[in-house]
C-alpha cells in the first residue's frame, strides 16, 4: 500500500470529488489551457521532457561492465537479457542493486569456484561480494558527465558527436513550454524517480538546467516513497512553499504511474502519454484510479488530467487570445 501524507495545515477536502472521480479530458488537437492562477509548474523527466531510454541502458551497462574482466559485449545474450528484466523500469538505486548481484551470481562467482581456491581467490571474492550499488549509480553519473562534456567541448577524443548519439532525444515542443512558463516568471520544478547524476547534466546539455528553481530526483533523503506514491510531489511542492490544496500547481507527465503520483498530491495534470492512443490512456487511468487503497490522509481533491498528443497544444489564457485575435484580424 502507497505510504501517503498531507501537507500541513491543508485546507478541509470535505467537499470534494472522491479519488475516483477526477474529471479526464482527451483533447487531439485543440489548445488546451494552464490554469489561470497557475503558481508553480512541476514537471517529469524521463519521456515527458527527453527520450533517454538508450542512455539509460548504454550507461547502466557500461557501468555494470566495469565490474567484469572480460568486453562486456562477450558476456552471453540470455545474461545481457535477464539484466535489462532485472535493471530497467526500477528507481537507479535498485537498478544497480539488482544488476551488481545478477552478475556476482551467474557470472564473477562462477569464475571464482572454477579457478579453485587460493588465498587471491579469496580475496577476488571478498571484492566481489563487497561491490556498492552506491558506488555504480555514482560511475554511471560520471561517465555520462564525461560524454556530454566531450561533447560540448567538440573535443576529438568524444566517443559521440551529439547528445542524439548517446541515446538522449528531447521530446518535441517541451523546451518551448517551459522556456515559455520561465518567462513568464512561474516557478518550474522537476520530479522524477531517476537520479540527480543522470538528470541534472542532461537538463544543462539540452540548455533548460537554469530554467528549473526546485528539483527532487530519486534518492533524495527527505524522499519516503517514489512514485506511484504521491510523496514525489508532495515533497516537490513543499520545496516551492506551496500548499496544492491552496495553490493552482500544474504537473506534466507521460505515465500512469506519474499522474497517478501527481494526483494523489493535489495537482492539476497534463499528460502527453509517452504509449498508446490517449483514449487508451485515459482508460486505463480511470480503471487505475478505481482500483488505489484509500487512506485516512490521502488528499481527496483531485484536480483534472487533461491528456494531449502534443506539447505544444498547452497554453496560457492570455496566448491563446492573442491567437485568437489574430486569427480574426487576418
Amino acid at each position: 500500500m502507497f505510504e501517503t501524507r498531507a501537507p500541513a495545515d491543508s485546507a478541509d477536502v470535505s467537499s470534494h470529488k472522491p479519488l475516483s472521480d477526477s474529471a479526464i479530458q482527451v483533447i487531439e488537437s485543440k489548445s488546451v489551457l494552464l490554469p489561470a492562477e497557475v503558481r508553480a509548474v512541476a514537471i517529469d523527466f524521463d519521456l515527458t521532457i527527453a527520450v533517454a531510454e538508450e542512455m539509460h541502458e548504454r550507461t547502466i551497462f557500461a557501468a555494470l561492465g566495469s565490474l567484469l574482466p572480460a568486453n562486456f559485449a562477450q558476456i552471453p545474450p540470455e545474461i545481457k537479457e535477464a539484466l535489462k528484466r532485472a535493471c530497467f523500469g526500477v528507481p537507479e538505486i535498485n537498478s544497480f542493486q539488482n544488476g551488481a548481484e545478477l552478475i556476482k551470481q551467474k557470472l564473477l562467482l562462477p569464475d571464482l569456484k572454477e579457478a579453485g581456491s587460493s588465498a587471491s581467490q579469496d580475496f577476488e571474492q571478498r571484492v566481489v561480494e563487497s561491490i556498492s550499488p552506491e558506488y555504480l549509480v555514482s560511475l554511471r553519473a560520471e561517465l555520462l558527465k564525461w560524454w556530454l562534456s566531450l561533447i560540448e567541448q567538440k573535443s576529438p577524443l568524444a566517443e559521440f558527436n551529439n547528445i542524439e548519439e548517446i541515446g538522449i532525444y528531447p521530446v518535441p515542443h517541451i523546451d518551448g513550454l517551459i522556456r515559455k512558463v520561465n518567462a513568464r516568471g512561474v516557478p518550474i520544478a522537476v520530479c522524477t524517480n531517476s537520479g540527480e547524476g543522470v538528470v541534472a547534466p542532461i537538463l544543462n546539455a539540452l540548455g533548460l538546467g537554469s530554467c528549473f528553481s526546485v528539483a527532487t530526483y530519486a534518492g533524495d533523503p527527505d524522499l519516503r516513497a517514489p512514485k506511484p506514491a504521491p510523496d514525489p510531489y508532495l515533497l516537490t511542492f513543499r520545496k516551492l512553499n506551496l500548499d496544492p490544496l491552496r495553490d493552482d500547481i500544474a504537473v506534466f507527465e507521460d505515465s500512469l504511474t506519474g499522474v497517478v503520483s501527481a494526483l494523489r498530491a493535489g495537482a492539476h495534470v497534463f499528460v502527453r502519454p509517452s504509449e498508446g492512443s490517449l483514449q487508451d490512456f485515459a482508460d486505463r487511468l480511470k480503471e487505475a484510479l478505481l482500483s488505489l487503497p484509500r487512506e485516512p490522509d490521502e488528499i481527496s481533491a483531485l484536480k483534472p488530467v487533461t491528456v494531449v498528443a502534443c506539447w505544444s497544444q498547452v497554453k496560457f489564457a492570455d496566448e491563446l487570445s492573442a491567437q485568437l485575435n489574430c486569427s480574426v484580424r487576418e
